[in-house]
């Protein structure tokens, strides 16, 4: 029987090829921010969340969160969706079909890298609080994301340190192999060339939560001060 490894050439070749399929890619990120720029985004949303009782209920949940700002406490679903907006609707909604996809997934660590993308996608909306943040900390473990698709594509067996080992290296196949806004591949692009510190900081602080030995990408000068700042942030974030 023949070795399978996790080669960056070989799951990069996979990935050109559409030979397996990955969890993130079913998500449909593209069209739900197309709804920003809609005239009327509320309702679009709101028709979109009501079809779902699961999501509705989730909306409800975290409008009536302590960690926002109270107006009141409501039980009517369009007041929910308006008080959180559109960007935080758009990024709830999006966070919602991530952990519905990990439910019965081929391999056992998708949702573990689930969790860490969005820990990453709160850090960095918190950080920088643009609308395309939460976007480009999800993006940002796609390259673990693709190389765990790949081993189960072939039935192997791989730890979270080995997909995440590879990160990095395949961060621009995945950014280039599924659609994602141009700020996003423009983020992801400046911070493999080192040059976008507040993602540093964002991933830096998710592999300090989840004691990644060596995430490619982390910044160890950081102070663990700055780093537990930031993972408080996750913690306290009710969308993850």
């Amino acid at each position: 029987m023949a070795k399978h490894t996790l080669s960056i050439q070989l799951i990069t070749a996979a990935t050109q090829n559409a030979q397996f399929d990955l969890l993130i890619k079913k998500v449909p990120v593209p069209e739900l921010r197309e709804i920003l720029n809609h005239d009327d985004p509320i309702n679009e949303l709101y028709s979109l969340i009501v079809k779902d009782a699961a999501l509705a209920a989730l909306f409800l949940r975290v409008a009536n969160s302590a960690s926002l700002p109270v107006i009141r406490n409501t039980d009517d679903l369009k007041r929910a969706v308006t008080k959180l907006g559109t960007v935080q609707s758009v990024n709830l909604i999006i966070t919602h079909m991530l952990r519905q996809l990990s439910i019965g997934s081929g391999y056992d660590i998708s949702n573990r890298l689930i969790n860490c993308s969005l820990d990453t996608a709160g850090a960095l909306d918190a950080i920088q609080r643009t609308p395309n943040s939460y976007i480009s900390g999800l993006a940002l473990f796609g390259g673990a994301m693709l190389a765990a698709a790949y081993a189960d594509s072939l039935g192997i067996e791989v730890s979270m340190d080995e997909c995440v080992a590879l990160n990095q290296s395949l961060l621009q196949v995945f950014i280039q192999h599924w659609s994602f806004p141009a700020e996003t591949k423009q983020a992801v692009e400046l911070y493999l060339v080192d040059k976008q510190p507040s993602i540093t900081l964002a991933i830096t602080a998710v592999a300090h939560k989840h004691c990644f030995p060596a995430f490619p990408g982390v910044d160890s000068s950081i102070p663990e001060s700055q780093l537990n700042g930031v993972i408080s942030i996750i913690n306290a974030n009710p969308f993850v």
